[in-house]
């Protein structure tokens, strides 16, 4: 599809979200589309056209689609139904923006859309005990932390979701986080690199040359690698203190998407969110996005951060 008829259709996006939401519950996001392009100047072939839409709500939620994260747009008005995203809000009071980015079905982005949104912090009073025969679930403080699912892994429909980063089992959900188009596969390593962490970029029917027991798939130069550096330090996960762990492969969309909520040596907290996939439009590409937050909490307190990013091929 060309820029041309890109611009040729146009499309009015309608989101219903809490633009203000309280600490830690949950809430629906809904993305429809009006179209304001006149059928007659409709430009494909087809008379549905599909939008899916990748969204960053980072550090004010995390999220899950419900359902497919797309809209079906008819050249005669109307949509199939809005896509739905589940909101989970941060703990803490904070405010920010998400980041709606609406892409066509050839994976090329259309536009992006920014929409504000406050998060609350409400304090529960504690429970106080009264009766002697009151029972254990009653004699527990409000506050008191819920115990943490220490399933590591959870497989819904057409998502693979890592919820906590166990080191032991690197190399395996490096595996098991690869994407690809059927052209190159990359591992689902970290961009800014782990001990012992084994990164490749492979590609079809291109083999070493090394005389070896067997012919193995050549290693092409890393495009992933990245280094960030906060206040002069280096951001790693072997590093620092991790707050919040999570990492998703979306196998329908074929997208890996990670969100790292990590405190460095020195007590600066940032939250870390990248997204990255192999294109079906083009085999030859292979795209990522990586965003940096500061933790609200300090940008209040006035503090001033010197965050550096470097990005290059690793030959």
């Amino acid at each position: 599809m060309s820029i041309k008829e890109q611009r040729q259709i146009a499309l009015k996006p309608v989101i219903n979200y809490p633009r203000e939401a309280q600490a830690g519950q949950s809430y629906l996001m809904t993305i429809d589309l009006r179209v304001t392009t006149n059928p007659d100047a409709w430009p494909y072939d087809d008379e549905e056209f599909p939008v899916y839409f990748s969204i960053d709500t980072m550090p004010l939620f995390s999220y899950e689609p419900v359902g497919q994260p797309l809209v079906v747009v008819h050249r005669f008005g109307g949509t199939y139904g809005p896509a739905a995203f589940l909101l989970t809000a941060a703990q803490g009071q904070m405010a920010g923006e998400i980041h709606i980015t609406m892409i066509n079905r050839g994976g090329v982005p259309i536009t992006e859309v920014t929409i504000e949104c406050e998060i609350k912090s409400t304090e529960i009073p504690k429970r106080e005990i009264g009766s002697r025969d009151a029972n254990k679930d009653q004699i527990k403080s409000a506050d008191t932390p819920k115990p943490r699912n220490e399933m590591p892994y959870s497989i819904p429909t057409w998502r693979i979701s890592e919820e906590v980063f166990d080191a032991d089992k690197l190399r395996s959900q490096e595996t098991v986080c690869t994407i690809g188009n059927g052209y190159f596969g990359t591992r689902g390593s970290f961009e800014e690199g782990y001990p012992y962490t084994t990164p490749a970029t492979l590609l079809y029917g291109v083999f070493d040359s090394i005389a070896v027991v067997k012919e193995e798939l050549a290693n092409v130069p890393d495009w992933l690698q990245i280094e960030l550096f906060v206040n002069g330090e280096r951001f790693r996960l072997d590093q620092g203190k991790l707050i919040r762990y999570r990492r998703v492969l979306d196998m329908q969309r074929g997208v890996l998407h990670r969100e790292v909520h990590w405190e460095s040596p020195r007590g600066v907290r940032l939250y870390i969110a990248s997204e990255r996939f192999a294109s079906l439009a083009d085999e030859h590409v292979g795209a990522m996005r990586y965003s940096v937050t500061v933790d609200p909490e300090q940008q209040i307190a006035g503090e001033k951060f010197d965050i550096a990013i470097r990005a290059a091929l690793n030959m």
